[in-house]
């Protein structure tokens, strides 16, 4: 949810699905994206007190979800294939 048309967009989603989920990517300043959060008991990936339009935030956070996909594809370091003491 970033701005105030996609958290009225999430809160229609849930009413014909109510299990599904939203994701908050930035919470802004406006009281209505901050208390849709709340409700929806979702914590936002950014914080960063943008005042600009829709989807600002969406797109910088998904860079981060992006990046945080890879990394997790990477598993640990033994699956890596790296074994032995660092120096």
């Amino acid at each position: 949810m970033d701005g105030f048309i996609a958290t009225a967009a999430a809160a229609i989603a849930e009413k014909f699905v109510p299990d599904c989920r939203a994701l908050s990517s930035v919470i802004v300043l406006r009281r209505v994206p901050r208390a849709s959060a709340r409700a929806f008991k979702v914590r936002p990936i950014l914080d960063l007190d943008l005042r600009l339009g829709e989807g600002t935030g969406a797109a910088l956070a998904m860079n981060l979800i992006e990046s945080a996909l890879d990394l997790f594809e990477y598993g640990d370091l033994a699956s890596a294939g790296v074994t032995g003491k660092v120096r």
